[in-house]
């Protein structure tokens, strides 16, 4: 199988990353953009305490959280990052990267390095 680089991104005159994909579309590692595994057999991706359905775009389980009554986007306990994955991301399955920066008191990654 044919392996071609699409595309390098840059930041700061520095290679970030070198994206890759295989013929059709495939790519060579199980990470997807979220950094979670895919499990091919499945389609599902694994986020540490539950299973993302990449089709649905939402998890499979209900998040055993009680979900803050005061956000109404909380409320789908099936949702990803409360329905904007653009601004968040969910390392864990559980808490947004958001929630768990606040946790610890740091707003930025810059802080915890």
């Amino acid at each position: 199988m044919p392996y071609k680089t699409l595309g390098v991104c840059f930041s700061f005159a520095w290679i970030r990353a070198i994206c890759g994909y295989y013929t059709y579309g495939t790519t060579p590692t199980t990470y997807r953009f979220t950094g979670q595994r895919e499990e091919a057999t499945i389609g599902l991706y694994f986020y540490n305490a539950r299973w993302y359905d990449p089709a649905l775009g939402r998890f499979a389980q209900p998040d055993t959280l009680v979900p803050d009554p005061g956000n109404p986007q909380a409320l789908n306990r099936y949702a990803y990052v409360t329905n904007n994955p653009l601004r968040y991301t969910d390392p864990t399955g559980k808490f947004t990267e958001e929630e768990i920066m606040a946790y610890f008191g740091v707003r930025t990654w810059d802080e915890v390095l």
